[in-house]
């Protein structure tokens, strides 16, 4: 390998290393999440599934056109006879069939039952999506800040052991111009072997956390950024209960969802009634026979 083609390798394995070992914001995770959270992408699918219930039932309402075609080869003896004489001819001919037909409904309770069960259906299919969605975001952050969080648990235990270290040495030193207790120098040594120990679960405690983020996020994170130090919460819309009561009859997604599941149930309600009632359609034809 030439002295160009090595320093070129170099510097790709190290943009990779960087790239890899670059913190993370929470908007990345979030959007890392996204692509590779198996939880969500099972949802997205079922989102993708449930959009062709409104493709399926307003097929219903649409035309539907049937052709057929066929061609025959025929054998046939045919005999003529009387009192004068009889003979058998023999026919061979081919034959053909062609047809096209266009039917389109004009009153039909079943079909229209459907089509709006189907819109029902894409709905609530819209609206389950959307709470997955925001639960994937709640399920990024509290991983997020839980890492962070054991982040934090493991520099206060690392602080209380130095600061138990720095006591400890304070009484061996007092004791040893006699001005400590062998008591001190046992309970700060007790200390500091607690604090010791607290290290070890905390940093136990940071591997568990970063696992679990790493699983939402299908990738080893090396680190990740801290929160912002000036956030702020948004002013409220209103401080009236009954308006935010009123926002939430509105807007909230799970209501939504139970609407749309009675609107589906009440159009399966209209199907079956539907098998009692008229149905008419309009029906052009065209056939050719030779």
């Amino acid at each position: 390998m030439s002295l160009w083609s090595k320093a070129v390798s170099v510097a790709v394995i190290g943009a990779l290393y960087i790239t890899q070992a670059q913190a993370i914001d929470l908007v990345e995770a979030y959007t890392l999440a996204r692509a590779n959270d198996p939880t969500f992408k099972a949802a997205y699918q079922a989102y993708q599934a449930g959009k062709e219930y409104k493709t399926l039932g307003r097929a219903n309402l649409l035309p539907m056109v049937t052709a057929s075609y066929s061609r025959f080869r025929n054998h046939a003896d045919i005999e003529y006879q009387n009192s004068l004489f009889s003979r058998t001819e023999k026919r061979e001919y081919a034959s053909e069939s062609a047809s096209v037909q266009l039917r389109q409904l004009l009153i039909n309770f079943d079909a229209y039952a459907r089509y709006k069960q189907g819109l029902a259906q894409t709905s609530m299919s819209e609206q389950e999506f959307a709470i997955r969605d925001q639960e994937l975001i709640l399920r990024v952050f509290n991983r997020y800040a839980a890492v962070l969080y054991a982040k934090d648990m493991l520099s206060l235990a690392e602080r209380k052991k130095a600061a138990y270290e720095e006591q400890m040495q304070a009484n061996l030193y007092m004791y040893k111009h006699g001005e400590g207790t062998k008591t001190d120098i046992l309970e700060s040594q007790a200390r500091y072997d607690l604090a010791d120990a607290d290290i070890v679960e905390a940093r136990d405690n940071v591997s568990d956390a970063q696992a679990a983020l790493d699983q939402i996020l299908g990738r080893t994170t090396e680190s990740i950024d801290p929160l912002l130090d000036n956030f702020t919460l948004l002013p409220l819309q209103t401080d009236a209960l009954a308006e935010w009561e009123a926002i939430a009859l509105q807007n909230n997604i799970e209501l939504s969802i139970q609407r749309y599941a009675v609107e589906v149930a009440q159009q399966e309600l209209k199907r079956s009634q539907a098998g009692h009632l008229p149905k008419l359609d309009a029906v052009a034809s065209w056939n050719n026979n030779t």
